[in-house]
């Protein structure tokens, strides 16, 4: 498990159909329980990984990570996440890609890759994220994201519908996969790619400006390695507006009009206190709202999920997280 990001360009099976041919194969997010694969095609196709730990019983499946049960719908970009796996074991695998499930293997030979050792400490979570924009008429949406921190294993993600990216940085193993990758958020910079399969766009990022790193517009690049960008309110709270939760503490209670001498009669649980100036009950509303993840009912392959949000001083929220087995299908 060693280098910083695998990328493949050599294939192995030969097609007359050029376009369901994987280009900018990359190995990423290899962890002690799984690893992801990521290619680009020039027509949008379907494609999936065979894998298993001998190189010719490769007959388990993982699918692209947007699809869902046994449907597998066509893409410009390619990203399985193969997980569930054992740790320091080698796995072998390659790469289907079209319609007519042609094979694509590394020179002739099965993609190779071992799981790193389980790691008994587990860091703070701590996040890259951003959004990305696109020229009129190109397509944002499922876009391939890389980051790369100085001597450290490539991690993946993919777009999300609203243009939207995350990755957890704290779980990023360094070169080799021994340990968890070292970086400093006041000086390390990292290196950032962003891919449709039509555009590209490289970005070096300080990491104290990723939180979040600053708009970039597909197909040109960036420098964000200069004074720090703090995530303001307005910035997380207008990424999921849908996901605003409002609380109304007063909701269940009508008060009628009253005279300057009446006394003001409330549940014995609400005590407010008026000011000198005036006894009138303002009512307040407390809100909420997720940032990340940003998706409802979103698949987050992480063994420390982190949530993030914006809401009033004082409030409190339940959250509920749901751990199931991915399915394999044979």
């Amino acid at each position: 498990m060693g280098g910083i990001g695998w990328i493949f360009s050599r294939q192995q099976k030969i097609t007359e159909n050029t376009e369901i041919v994987p280009t900018r194969v990359r190995i990423t997010n290899q962890a002690e329980n799984k690893f992801s694969v990521s290619w680009i095609t020039t027509k949008e196709t379907v494609g999936w990984v065979e894998y298993g730990t001998t190189s010719n019983e490769m007959k388990q499946i993982a699918m692209d990570d947007r699809d869902s049960g046994t449907v597998k719908n066509e893409y410009l970009t390619h990203h399985v996440t193969i997980a569930q796996l054992q740790p320091e074991t080698e796995y072998f695998f390659r790469i289907i890609s079209g319609k007519e499930k042609t094979i694509f293997e590394n020179e002739g030979l099965p993609y190779t890759v071992t799981t790193g050792p389980i790691i008994a400490t587990t860091p703070k979570a701590e996040t890259f994220y951003g959004t990305v924009t696109a020229p009129a008429g190109e397509v944002v949406v499922g876009s391939l994201v890389y980051v790369t921190l100085p001597e450290a294993e490539m991690a993946s993600t993919l777009v999300k519908d609203d243009g939207s990216y995350t990755i957890t940085l704290s779980t990023i193993r360094a070169s080799g996969g021994e340990t968890y990758a070292e970086y400093d958020y006041s000086a390390s910079v990292a290196s950032l790619l962003i891919d449709n399969g039509k555009l590209q766009s490289e970005a070096s990022v300080s990491l104290v400006n990723a939180m979040p790193v600053p708009l970039i517009t597909l197909g040109e690049n960036a420098d964000f390695r200069g004074q720090g960008n703090e995530p303001s309110l307005a910035q997380e709270s207008t990424a999921t507006e849908a996901a605003v939760l409002v609380v109304d503490p007063y909701e269940d209670y009508e008060y009628e009009e009253y005279e300057e001498e009446e006394e003001l009669e409330l549940p014995p649980t609400l005590t407010p206190t008026p000011s000198p100036s005036s006894r009138a009950v303002t009512q307040t509303t407390a809100t909420a709202a997720i940032v990340n993840p940003a998706v409802e009912g979103e698949v987050i392959f992480t063994n420390q999920p982190e949530f993030r949000g914006t809401g009033t001083k004082g409030l409190t929220l339940s959250i509920a997280v749901n751990s199931a087995r991915r399915e394999i299908i044979k």
